[in-house]
């Protein structure tokens, strides 16, 4: 795992969003699936509807290890190959994406006590939101 992105090798720029180019995939604090990882705290609170966070914290953080592994990294090539995005190479998170991903998680987990999204609507914006940063993956790598 990296620590930054290699287009841009500073930690102010790799924190920052940038969406202009697919070799900066998942390797910025801010990405397309950012808004994924927030819904996502949200849903397994709502779901798991306990105050400790430890055990659904504890799935993200081997969720988003296990997308680093070469294993994954190449199944995920293959589904993005069969999905038309062969001229994305998916190379892993950066650790800056993967401290971001799981604070975004946790934000989500306690923000879910306050906003009180119901199971369906949250489900229907987590497909919504993945479906959206799938989409802007495709439209980058097109030419």
């Amino acid at each position: 795992m990296k620590l930054l992105c290699e287009n841009h090798k500073n930690l102010v720029d790799t924190i920052l969003p940038n969406f202009s180019t697919k070799e900066c995939h998942s390797m910025h604090g801010l990405d397309e699936y950012s808004s994924n990882h927030l819904l996502f705290g949200c849903i397994m609170r709502e779901f798991y509807n306990k105050k400790n966070i430890t055990y659904p914290l504890l799935i993200h953080l081997l969720w988003e290890y296990g997308e680093s592994l070469d294993f994954t990294k190449k199944i995920i090539n293959k589904i993005y190959t069969y999905i038309n995005l062969d001229r994305h190479l998916y190379k892993g998170d950066s650790l800056v994406n993967f401290t971001s991903d799981n604070i975004l998680f946790i934000a989500g987990y306690y923000l879910q006590d306050k906003i009180k999204i119901n199971r369906k609507a949250l489900s229907q914006l987590f497909i919504a939101d993945l479906l959206k940063a799938q989409l802007y993956t495709k439209l980058l790598t097109s030419e």
